[in-house]
């Protein structure tokens, strides 16, 4: 077994290698595979998003609140956190204890470290995709969406919109994220799957929607969970089949009616503008 040191992001080593494998371990056994990554051969990069898979492992095993908010302060994996992910039978009862408590809230609310938002996928509600328009492509810009009609007010009116929708477009969903008024975060459109979202204009195009229509504005949660998305789409945190490949902070964004004639996202542009 190699002796384990402090890992930081950035830094690559053969280490890394062993705990992205040991971590995508620990989440498979507690039924969290869509939050595993891949593990190459040879010394890897501790990436932010191998960094946010271990973080996620080590919560899910029971590390303590205040050593996760170390890791993430000081951007390292603490030896203790290492070794806890490659021998769980390490861990304390207390933390075992733990561990199966927040497996438990994770798949009854959705909801990760720090109560990271509710999240619903494309998957877990039994939709499939056709890729009826080709690849999306390397994906540079982004839009802001209304569904115009009816808000959802929370997961289960989300959840009945996503697959509304779903019937309505070719191909499947094409939005690749949805928003609830209660910030329950709905993953639809596949990151590798070119939609129509806008039309024309959809090569290298992911879609945010807030379900809503004239007049309505975000509430205080939608602007969380958006501003949640911009900062946090790009990590292991999201299920990799909605993960975005880069910073969603480091593309273009704009409102649907900015692409083509439109009205939509309407008022929420306002909303739109204030995260981006």
């Amino acid at each position: 077994m190699l002796d384990l040191d402090v890992l930081h992001i950035g830094g690559r080593s053969e280490q890394c290698r062993a705990l992205a494998g040991a971590t995508n371990r620990r989440l498979a056994a507690r039924g969290m595979e869509d939050r595993q990554v891949r593990v190459q051969d040879g010394p890897m990069h501790l990436t932010r998003e191998v960094f946010g898979a271990v973080a996620f492992c080590a919560w899910a095993l029971g590390a303590k609140p205040g050593t996760l908010k170390e890791m993430e302060r000081e951007e390292t994996v603490p030896i203790g956190v290492a070794r806890m992910i490659r021998n769980p039978g390490l861990r304390t009862e207390a933390q075992r204890t733990l561990g199966r408590k927040r497996v438990k809230h994770f798949h009854a609310t959705g909801e990760g470290i720090d109560g990271q938002p509710k999240m619903l996928t494309a998957a877990g509600l039994g939709l499939t995709f056709q890729n009826v328009f080709g690849q999306k492509g390397t994906v540079f810009r982004g839009a802001g969406h209304y569904t115009a009609g009816a808000r959802a007010k929370n997961a289960t009116e989300l959840a009945a919109q996503m697959r509304s929708i779903h019937k309505q477009h070719s191909g499947g969903l094409a939005y690749e994220a949805l928003v609830a008024d209660d910030g329950t975060i709905g993953f639809a459109n596949p990151m590798t799957r070119k939609s129509a979202a806008v039309a024309g204009t959809n090569t290298g195009m992911v879609s945010i929607c807030c379900p809503g229509t004239t007049g309505d504005r975000m509430t205080a949660k939608q602007k969380a969970s958006v501003r949640w998305l911009m900062d946090n789409w790009h990590t292991a945190a999201v299920p990799r089949p909605h993960r975005l490949p880069l910073p969603a902070r480091s593309i273009g964004w704009q409102g649907h009616k900015e692409y083509s004639s439109t009205d939509c996202p309407g008022a929420m542009l306002t909303d739109y503008r204030e995260i981006w």
